[in-house]
């Protein structure tokens, strides 16, 4: 299915794309009060957003195999209800994925998506689950919600730009090379999570650690680190 003009299935409930179809958005936009209700895809299909945009007001299942495409500069899709992106290199392209519900959600994402070079926004109430730190690309984050990386492993270099989120590493380890921004974070390490700060961490307001018994944070210098508070249940 290819669209030929903006909001082409109109308010629809729920999308399945079946193992194989696809949907092409063609550069046009499905948003608004016409955003789908929820959308189901199966092993083997497609959508293709070549730069359009997309809500939806529910949550997503995406099965491994399949695959989403932003396009090539400014694709934007924005989900409410969260639900699971399963599979490698299931999303790709360049534009915003937004994670904006008003009630909370959890988008869990398994597998890493080095093709997609967007910017993540995760508002306040939602939140994002990756065992990848290439979960959601390589773009910047704006975290007013939660990002948890659970069992991850290797170099998380995306930019966080904290507004009073939680970024939280779960039985996760490796080095921070990007740079903590913004104001008032709490960074969390849980469950023997073992993470090398090398960025430069200039988070204002509050900012704070915990690292919880059996995780290990290690600093190089000052900025690290920055002004943050550290609360001690593992070792720094």
């Amino acid at each position: 299915v290819k669209y030929g003009d903006n909001n082409a299935f109109g308010r629809t409930s729920g999308l399945t794309l079946a193992s194989g179809t696809t949907v092409d958005l063609n550069g046009k936009t499905q948003t608004g009060a016409n955003a789908i209700g929820s959308l189901d895809m199966q092993g083997a299909s497609s959508l293709i957003m070549n730069n359009g945009k997309l809500d939806i007001n529910g949550a997503i299942a995406a099965a491994s195999g399949s695959k989403i495409n932003l396009g090539s500069k400014n694709g934007e899709l924005s989900i409410e209800e969260g639900g699971a992106i399963t599979g490698a290199d299931a999303l790709r392209g360049h534009g915003t994925i937004n994670l904006d519900g008003t009630l909370g959600s959890t988008l869990n994402v398994a597998g890493a998506n080095a093709g997609l070079h967007a910017a993540i926004n995760i508002n306040d109430q939602n939140a994002a689950l990756l065992n990848s730190y290439l979960g959601l690309g390589d773009g910047d984050y704006s975290l007013a919600g939660e990002l948890a990386f659970q069992g991850a492993s290797g170099s998380l270099a995306n930019k966080v730009a904290f507004n009073d989120g939680d970024l939280t590493f779960d039985g996760a380890t490796g080095s921070q090379t990007g740079a903590f921004t913004g104001a008032d974070a709490r960074i969390t390490l849980s469950n023997n999570s073992n993470i090398d700060l090398k960025g430069t961490n200039l988070v204002s307001g509050n900012y704070q650690y915990d690292i919880e018994a059996g995780s290990t944070l290690t600093a190089h210098k000052s900025d690290n680190i920055g002004e943050a508070k550290i609360q001690m249940g593992g070792k720094l």
